[in-house]
């Protein structure tokens, strides 16, 4: 992937002190291939209130079945990627295929997984 206009979107638990580093680490990646990297977006996953368990094991899980993260999130980066023109969205982590094309339905351009752009990498 490269000369691409980029939106990288990472999910992240609320106990990860390290995510600004990650996200760095990948901005600095996608820009060395030659692309552009217009925004970053986090989606941060708190501690659950909820009275059942849950709360802290379920921190390392996607927010969203269907979308990865947060459907009010995919919302946000798609309005993002149209002000910005980006052509692509990197998102860190390993959604599945059927969360990528959902996301992709909502954002309306190219969705990848960080972990598909590593594997080529290798």
């Amino acid at each position: 992937m490269t000369g691409r206009r980029v939106i990288i979107v990472g999910l992240f638990s609320a106990k990860d002190a390290s995510y600004a580093v990650d996200m760095r680490e990948l901005e600095t990646h996608l820009r060395d291939a030659g692309n552009v990297v217009v925004a970053t977006v986090v989606q941060r996953r708190g501690v659950s209130r909820a009275r059942g368990p849950g709360g802290a094991q379920r921190m390392d899980i996607p927010m969203d079945p269907a979308t990865y993260i947060g459907r009010g999130k995919a919302d946000e980066v798609a309005e993002l990627r149209c002000r910005s023109q980006a052509d692509c969205v990197v998102v860190r982590g390993s959604p599945s295929r059927s969360q990528l094309d959902r996301l992709q339905a909502i954002i309306g351009c190219e969705v990848v997984s960080s972990g598909a752009i590593e594997s080529r990498r290798q």
